[in-house]
């Protein structure tokens, strides 16, 4: 019986680490707009982020490469800004570090 035990317990580790990171994604794309106000970026690909509350937007800037990560979630629809009348899905970023060029 305790090695059943044991091995349940150990099943059921292994099966809550995978659920846990099945969740993460990392997008890789060139910032094209930046708003400092939300702490929001987008990419060129039209993929919006709001940043961690840690990472200063105004660091960033436009042109520039980057990888973002991001869990797995219903993104918020916002209106882009640039003409009124377009919306774009936006994600909550869990890291953001510039990539290598390339």
């Amino acid at each position: 019986m305790p090695r059943f035990l044991a091995a349940a317990a150990a099943a059921s580790m292994m099966t809550a680490a995978s659920i846990a990171s099945a969740g993460t994604f990392t997008s890789t794309g060139v910032i094209d707009h930046i708003n400092t106000k939300s702490n929001t970026i987008q990419l060129r690909n039209g993929d919006a982020y709001r940043l961690p509350a840690h990472v200063d937007s105004s660091s960033l800037t436009v042109g520039e490469r980057v990888h973002v990560s991001w869990n797995s979630q219903n993104p918020s629809s916002i209106d882009n800004g640039l003409n009124g009348d377009e919306s774009i899905w936006k994600l909550d970023a869990t890291r953001i570090e510039r990539a290598a060029d390339g």
